[in-house]
């Protein structure tokens, strides 16, 4: 989801989605959630960028904080 440039710096890439399969598991809770977060702390997401979680457990739609 980076680019790097001519000068070794990297920077966030073009608009993106993400998707993530089992979003309701425990790897994405203590994996994939922190480095999505490290990410963005660290400017290397795109401002476009969209995560949806599919997941086949039985839970109301919310809204990420």
């Amino acid at each position: 989801m980076t680019e790097t440039t001519q000068s070794g710096a990297m920077r966030p890439a073009g608009p993106c989605t993400i998707v993530i399969f089992g979003a309701a598991g425990d790897l994405t809770k203590r994996k994939l959630l922190p480095a999505l977060y490290n990410l963005k702390a660290n400017g290397l997401l795109p401002r476009e960028l969209a995560i949806v979680g599919v997941t086949r457990q039985t839970e109301e739609p919310r809204a990420v904080p």
